[in-house]
């Protein structure tokens, strides 16, 4: 149905390279947005598909047309365009970093969705991955906000598989995570000194 006008499809799919391999396929004409909720939430949904879209080569117009264009134009009666040519490449590549990113997610994703321990540490291991990619992160204003968005959405989202709930009340620069770790230091150590005393 790809390239016959009148036909649509949406973005509705939670994978970054799903959706890639998606738009080398499908004329920019046929392309509606769409969620995919509940398993695709805002902003991260939104931003999934515009950067893929992006990265496959997307102008301002075509990408206007996924977002809103196309959807309005049918709903309204319009005559609608001629499919073009899919917009894309067959092939994809990346750094090593985003490689060894992408490795240790696999590894890690089947265990959250089945809830039982990430005992060999591959999200922490994803995350020093990520230091890694475009230099050492220092201070929370070098993180882009959208970056932030992403990394609160991940830490609701896998808790809501463990049947528990997380509320990101904000961010904190490095000099208060400090802070709070030697707090929490400072009454470990109380306490276990504390300890046999109590049970002699």
């Amino acid at each position: 149905m790809a390239g016959r006008k009148g036909v649509f499809f949406d973005t509705s799919t939670w994978s970054p390279v799903d959706l890639l391999d998606f738009y080398r396929q499908i004329p920019p004409e046929q392309v509606l947005y769409a969620s995919d909720y509940p398993y695709g939430q805002q902003p991260s949904s939104l931003l999934i598909a515009v950067k893929t879209a992006r990265y496959a080569g997307y102008s301002d117009a075509e990408l206007r047309g996924l977002l809103s264009g196309n959807a309005e134009a049918l709903a309204d009666g319009h005559d609608l365009p001629e499919p073009g040519k899919p917009v894309g490449s067959d092939t994809f590549s990346q750094s090593m970093q985003l490689a060894r990113i992408h490795q240790y997610l696999s590894m890690a994703l089947p265990l959250i969705f089945m809830r039982q321990q990430d005992s060999f540490g591959a999200l922490g291991l994803a995350i020093n991955a990520c230091n890694e990619r475009n230099g050492h992160v220092e201070e929370l204003d070098q993180m882009r906000p959208h970056r932030l968005v992403e990394i609160e959405h991940f830490f609701q989202t896998y808790k809501i598989l463990e049947d528990k709930m997380v509320e990101v009340v904000g961010w904190r620069d490095r000099g208060r995570a400090y802070e709070i770790l030697r707090h929490d230091r400072a009454t470990w150590e109380h306490e276990s000194r504390e300890a046999p005393e109590r049970g002699g």
